[in-house]
């Protein structure tokens, strides 16, 4: 299935505007605000039970808001994870040529020393 150069474009940028939005997600999800927010929102609830019964439907209230937003927030903070996964692999790889390389520089300076006798060093005049 091909796809026009105008659709990659659309898509390109609608994954660039979700990366953006799961970017800002991610930092206010990690911060001292958002636990802050998710303690308040549980004594609201904790406090509303005084007005409207510690029945089913109370505990129904916190059970649907915690799963509805644990769904909406594995889903942002795994685009990030994926990221950041992403991110690490290059490091490694790069990290990998260029110990590879100087490996290889090490090598070649190794060789040139053993071929050519060191400067000053005694001969053997045979």
């Amino acid at each position: 299935m091909n796809s026009s150069p105008r659709e990659n474009k659309k898509v390109k940028k609608l994954e660039s505007k979700f990366q953006g939005f799961a970017n800002a997600v991610d930092k206010v999800v990690g911060s001292p605000f958002w636990f802050s927010l998710s303690v308040f929102i549980v004594v609201v609830w904790a406090l509303s039970g005084f007005f409207i019964g510690f029945g089913h439907t109370w505990q129904l209230i916190i059970n649907t808001f915690t799963t509805v937003m644990t769904f909406l927030m594995i889903s942002l903070l795994h685009s990030s994870q994926q990221k950041w996964e992403e991110k690490i692999e290059r490091m490694q790889d790069s990290e990998a040529t260029n110990i590879l390389e100087i490996k290889e520089d090490t090598e070649r300076m190794s060789s040139k020393e053993m071929a050519s006798p060191e400067e000053g060093a005694p001969q053997d005049q045979g």
